[in-house]
């Protein structure tokens, strides 16, 4: 949604049909090979940006920005969408369909899914007591689940489960603390350099004479960055890809882009030459 309100605020004609691909493909990937909890994670965190996006393209652009970036969001789902009806098997559409829409007895996560996690979770946490600064290595879960769990247990676990449902508490049963500090601190780094220019973006909007409540919508990247950390954090409370090193590299990368996204910050005389003026 940002590239499409940027392409219409720049005018960028030519990289249209490029977008129409990837918003659709990026669309139906979700839907076929993400968890059912996933797809709601990240819906929810589109349903923002998209918003958000809205709101800056009318600020910028206003006209008929708002109804031009809606028909192309629209027009870009209907490949995917005749795709899911003709290809897709109908099992897999109504299993879908029932979860996203809430259909009655439908949970968030199935009893099966709760039950493994709890195990493993109970593991992961008792490996990380007996380890807790170092861990026990990096890729050995799986052992650990071989040594600690009790015979009643297997049963509820599919075959070759080596990996924890809860990433944080795997990342700490495999890298103890020191594991998990060196691993937050790049990140967090980033979150306190973009929540910096945050506060100085909209301190500047606020202390001037003539700001409107228009002039705090910045560029649509620059919320996109601390979304996307914020939703793949909470998703390692469910899965442990999410420190895989692509997966971090990118999130850092969208950290970057939206801190420097932000206006430049104004120093004391340019200020008073604006006041002057």
């Amino acid at each position: 949604m940002v590239a499409i309100v940027v392409s219409f605020e720049r005018k960028w004609q030519r990289v249209m049909p490029l977008l129409l691909v990837a918003v659709g493909g990026s669309a139906l990937g979700l839907y076929l090979f993400a968890p059912d909890f996933i797809v709601l994670a990240y819906a929810a965190g589109t349903l923002v940006v998209f918003l958000y996006s809205l709101a800056y393209a009318q600020r910028r652009v206003g006209g008929l920005v708002i109804p031009k970036c809606m028909a192309f969001l629209l027009i870009s789902l209907i490949p995917p969408a005749l795709f899911v009806m003709g290809v897709v098997p109908e099992s897999i559409k109504e299993t879908k369909f029932t979860f996203l829409s809430g259909g009655e007895g439908v949970a968030l996560f199935s009893k099966e899914f709760a039950q493994m996690r709890d195990i493993l979770t109970g593991v992961a946490y008792k490996v990380w007591k007996e380890h807790p600064w170092n861990g026990t290595g990096l890729g050995s879960f799986g052992m650990d689940i071989r040594f600690n769990l009790v015979d009643t247990d297997w049963a509820a676990l599919k075959p070759g489960q080596a990996g924890a449902l809860n990433g944080w508490m795997q990342m700490l049963a495999e890298r103890g603390i020191l594991g998990i500090v060196f691993f937050m601190v790049p990140v967090v780094g980033l979150v306190m350099a973009w929540s910096m220019r945050a506060f100085l973006s909209v301190r500047d909007v606020i202390s001037s004479k003539y700001h409107r409540f228009g002039d705090l919508v910045f560029h649509p990247v620059c919320p996109l960055g601390f979304i996307a950390a914020v939703l793949t954090a909470a998703c390692g409370f469910f899965d442990h890809s999410f420190w895989r090193a692509e997966t971090v590299m990118v999130v850092a990368a969208m950290l970057a882009m939206a801190g420097s996204a932000f206006p430049a910050v104004k120093k004391a005389d340019e200020e008073s030459v604006t006041e002057k003026k």
